[in-house]
């Protein structure tokens, strides 16, 4: 093909990167100095050749708008003072290589939403599940097509939907660097979590493609889970650059949201942007008061607070219960607080209750990375165990964190694998781990097929009784007229929270209205002592008692009973009871 056969003008510079219309390119590129563009099919054969100094648009962007009969496929690839410049907006890529010599590629194709629409669920109904790609399905034991893969992905989906959850936050997907030089030492190591410099418009080449990721948001939406965006912007990145790779994915793969971790994003700025008007933004926290225009409903803060609060809680430390009992009521008017026990920076539910101290040897640093204070308890043996106590204790405890990481005010998250344990052998940092450490072994659920049982026994619960999660803040009031309070803290006597260095027992009653007006009430007692226990539940309405629902003691859920001195509670153990009708007498029957 002749250059002759090319209208060639000066472009738009914005959106960046390539833009593609019906016979037109328009390509937008910041790439440090006046670029040389050169443009060739996929067989390789060059179409055509630019230089882009008569295409300055405005301060240090170069824009050019070309027509012609644009292949299908076709591929580009920049030089600055004649040396090859990676474009940072580029969205694929013609080999999986890094090198900044790689020709980017662009295929022109118009994907089939069908009408998608988006689930738009309210954060008192979110669960989300924290993923890695390749983690989550790279292991043998997968058992899906396209192992560490975004299709992959896909192919669980239901798996997910059926554990109860309905959203799923995606670790970085957009392309980076798959290994990183230490400046001091010059080793180099794998970047497997993917955090750092990345070329952010465009889908990590070991993952897929975007059209994967679309395929993935299609059929999330189709079973009404949502799907969010894990970005970790540097510093240098302008604010503008940034909402525009925002747009980006919000325009072209349709996600519901982004997790803008350790953000230095201009928040405030992309709350009013009207693309993004009904995407959910989600960071560390917001420094400026809401507007309307920024729709705080659709805002979500990540922070440690409960994290440390119920592990110290898990863990049995004296007087632990004060922070937790602040931090489970914490919740943002009509935004939502992101609450986990687990997260990818620290240990593994599994990890959290098998090891007191970080085992990071295998990243190369001395076992000096990750945060030394874990806030675990190995249950009297570090690491894997055989010994019946051990065992059990470590059950009882992983129970105990799924209750935990559930019932509390905020929006839970699942970090992927805790439902059957998965163990990274004690590792709290594994983000240079691309190997079986990391990778998520199926085959856990099947042998701790209790545990997956457990979760979404609870996941159900949880959701099932509104009380569990409701729209506003509890008023800790009788609001309902029933004669109790929507909420309240009680101690192993009814009505009274102990005070001193030995508070860890605290019972949280919830009650409302059921469907006919008549109260409805759940108790939660936790026993996070290292000794048995006696607690007195508060006087329920005549013809009303407590039955036990689930005891995180008994492994059997054999039928306890309330004794002449109270319900008598495990160590280490929690208890979920239900206000059930007592069933009338003969007499109370011909009576009524």
């Amino acid at each position: 093909m002749k250059k002759q056969q090319w209208k060639i003008d000066r472009g738009q510079p914005l959106p960046y990167g390539v833009t593609t219309g019906d016979g037109w390119v328009n390509l937008s590129v910041t790439a440090g100095g006046v670029p040389l563009l050169e443009i060739r099919d996929s067989s390789g054969k060059e179409l055509l050749s630019v230089d882009m100094a008569s295409y300055a648009c405005t301060g240090d962007v170069y824009a050019v708008r070309i027509e012609g009969a644009w292949p299908v496929c076709w591929q580009y690839r920049l030089q600055v003072d004649g040396r090859y410049a990676a474009d940072p907006w580029q969205t694929g890529r013609s080999g999986k290589c890094a090198s900044e010599e790689t020709f980017c590629e662009v295929r022109r194709c118009a994907f089939d939403w069908e009408g998608d629409c988006p689930p738009k669920i309210p954060y008192e109904e979110l669960y989300i599940y924290k993923l890695h790609i390749k983690g989550f399905t790279n292991h043998a034991s997968s058992r899906v097509s396209h192992k560490g893969q975004i299709t992959g992905v896909t192919e669980k989906l239901a798996y997910i939907k059926d554990l109860g959850m309905n959203a799923i936050e995606l670790m970085p997907v957009y392309a980076f660097d798959p290994v990183v030089k230490d400046r001091a030492t010059q080793k180099v190591r794998n970047n497997y979590w993917g955090y750092g410099e990345g070329r952010f418009k465009m889908i990590h080449p070991e993952y897929g493609t975007l059209e994967d990721l679309q395929k993935l948001v299609k059929q999330a939406h189709r079973l009404g889970m949502e799907i969010y965006l894990e970005v970790l912007f540097p510093d240098h990145m302008s604010d503008l650059e940034k909402l525009d790779i925002l747009r980006y994915w919000v325009l072209n793969g349709h996600v519901d949201g982004f997790h803008l971790s350790q953000s230095t994003s201009p928040v405030n700025m992309l709350l009013q942007d009207p693309i993004l008007a009904n995407v959910r933004v989600m960071c560390e926290g917001f420094s400026s008061p809401m507007t309307v225009s920024m729709k705080e409903e659709r805002t979500g803060v990540y922070h440690n607070g409960y994290l440390e609060t119920a592990r110290r809680f898990l863990r049995g430390d004296r007087d632990s219960c004060c922070g937790w009992m602040w931090q489970m009521l914490q919740k943002r008017g009509q935004g939502g607080t992101i609450q986990y026990l687990t997260n990818n920076n620290g240990f593994t539910l599994m990890d959290l209750v098998s090891y007191n101290d970080r085992h990071n040897e295998a990243n190369g640093e001395d076992n000096r990375d990750g945060t030394a204070d874990n806030l675990s308890y190995n249950c009297g043996i570090e690491g894997p165990s055989r010994k019946r106590a051990v065992l059990t204790l470590r059950m009882r405890q992983l129970k105990n964190a799924w209750i935990l990481n559930l019932f509390h005010q905020g929006t839970p998250l699942v970090y992927a694998g805790d439902e059957f344990a998965n163990s990274q052998s004690g590792n709290n940092n594994a983000w240079c781990q691309d190997n079986e450490m990391s990778w998520l072994n199926w085959q856990l659920l099947k042998s701790k097929s209790w545990l997956y049982d457990f979760a979404k026994k609870v996941i159900a619960l949880r959701k099932s009784e509104l009380i569990f999660h409701p729209a506003r803040p509890y008023k800790m009031a009788d609001v309902d007229g029933l004669g109790y309070p929507d909420f309240s803290f009680h101690g192993k006597q009814p009505w009274f929270v102990e005070e001193g260095q030995e508070k860890n027992c605290v019972g949280c009653m919830y009650t409302g209205k059921d469907g006919e007006g008549s109260l409805k009430a759940y108790y939660i007692a936790y026993n996070m002592s290292d000794r048995m226990e006696q607690f007195h539940l508060p006087n329920l309405l005549n013809g009303m008692a407590w039955s036990v629902l689930i005891d995180t003691s008994d492994e059997e859920m054999t039928q306890k009973t309330e004794g002449e001195e109270g319900w008598l509670l495990e160590s280490h153990s929690i208890v979920i009871f239900k206000a059930v009708q007592l069933e009338k007498t003969d007499e109370e029957t011909k009576e009524g």
